[in-house]
């Protein structure tokens, strides 16, 4: 651990040494966007479309912070009475840097959650410990490589691995590591909280997620179909903000069903590396294995698969993209994250039946509405009645229009999710 770089001052009009830290990350986040390799090691570790890899690096690249908020002190201040005289008191509030930071990332993102969580981190003149998954290697070790080619001091962003637990106790146990930053398993996040107990410290979570994604009859068909396409498949499934349920209203069901189905068969399924592919391989045959009995469980139960319900022809852990069709709130499909290529298809009368159905959950995340009409009313109605986060809007009023962004949802968020 490099104990210099912890004395550098965390303040904005300190320009000697910030200067050290910006350049720093300036040349870092150039080579994390302009170099090819990594984008392959990506590809490779994680089995993900190549062309997907790139959009979504670069635009998350250009986000590492070069400065920090800074050291400010504010506060109020209060009138307190004695025997001999009135004192005013200044309640104070200081920000500093937290000094040694742990970020566990996940496999499914293996390269943005790590910027995300470690930029911030740089910036303001902390250390840094990354544990990546076990899954998904390579790239963490490639991204601590270009930071030293950028001339982040060694022993500033460090990596380290084996097994998960004995590295997570040994960080939990650890003085010296004053924030545990964690994105992953809603399981992993309650040990990690407990663990926490012993030394007094902030752990932000992003746990597991259930979005919600909702269509109203009077909804654009073609926006919402492309729309629920992309909220659902982006990275195989396999992220926490995937619409993990798709609610439709019941007067434009029937046809949203049709016209579903027949955008659906236009993804392509394959290598990473081929420019056509959107859908990859699953990470592992736990992932295939899980997807199989949530589907086994819902057919148990009524539902239909209109398309794809098995693995498909190539093998390893390819799965076809699935649609199930007339799913219930009480199926594993509506109530877990099914972290893989299925859209469950659930449908609802009224808005206060969808209302009750989107919040049967004990996890959120997030959640998307595609509407025309009084887009802020149902917003208004949702918004007063449940804890119900709606973050992206299709609309003819707000397209793709980001609303806000609210960081604690039941057990999906605790704190803010990049630390």
């Amino acid at each position: 651990m490099n104990c210099l770089w912890l004395c550098i001052p965390f303040d904005d009009d300190s320009f000697l040494s910030r200067i050290v830290v910006v350049g720093n990350l300036y040349r870092f986040r150039l080579l994390l966007m302009d170099e090819g390799d990594i984008f392959g090691i990506i590809t490779l570790d994680r089995e993900r479309a190549r062309s997907i890899t790139i959009a979504k690096t670069i635009v998350v690249m250009r986000k590492i912070p070069l400065k920090p908020k800074g050291i400010h002190i504010s506060g109020d201040t209060t009138k307190v009475s004695t025997l001999h005289a009135s004192t005013r008191i200044l309640d104070s509030k200081k920000k500093d840097k937290e000094g040694v930071v742990s970020a566990i990332t996940p496999w499914n993102f293996p390269l943005i959650v790590i910027t995300r969580k470690v930029g911030s981190a740089l910036a303001c003149s902390c250390t840094v410990i990354v544990k990546p998954s076990e899954l998904t290697p390579l790239t963490a070790l490639a991204a601590v490589e270009l930071a030293l080619q950028a001339g982040i001091p060694p022993g500033v962003l460090n990596v380290v691995m084996g097994n998960a637990s004995d590295i997570g106790d040994a960080l939990l146990a650890s003085p010296q590591v004053r924030k545990i930053i964690y994105t992953g398993s809603t399981t992993v996040g309650k040990r990690l909280m407990k663990g926490a107990t012993g030394i007094v410290r902030i752990i932000p979570l992003e746990l597991g997620g259930n979005s919600p994604c909702i269509v109203f009859d009077d909804a654009d068909l073609d926006v919402a179909v492309k729309g629920v396409l992309a909220a659902k498949f982006r990275n195989s499934g396999q992220t926490c903000v995937c619409a993990n349920r798709v609610i439709v209203q019941e007067g434009i069901y029937e046809r949203f069903v049709v016209a579903f189905s027949k955008a659906f068969k236009n993804l392509q399924v394959g290598d990473g590396f081929i420019e056509a592919v959107v859908q990859c391989r699953l990470i592992n045959e736990a992932v295939v294995q899980k997807v199989e009995s949530f589907l086994q469980d819902a057919l148990s139960k009524g539902p239909k698969v209109i398309l794809g319900g098995k693995r498909h022809s190539l093998g390893m852990t390819f799965y076809k993209p699935t649609i199930v069709t007339d799913v219930k709130t009480g199926m594993l499909l509506a109530r877990e994250e099914v972290f893989g290529p299925m859209a469950p298809l659930l449908w609802f009368k009224t808005e206060e039946e969808n209302i009750c159905i989107a919040n049967d959950t004990d996890v959120g995340l997030d959640a998307y509405i595609f509407t025309n009409n009084g887009v802020s009313q149902k917003l208004s109605n949702m918004g007063s009645l449940v804890s119900l986060i709606l973050k992206n809007v299709h609309s003819k009023e707000y397209m793709l229009h980001q609303l806000r962004e609210v960081e604690k949802w039941h057990t999906s968020n605790v704190f803010s999710r990049n630390g």
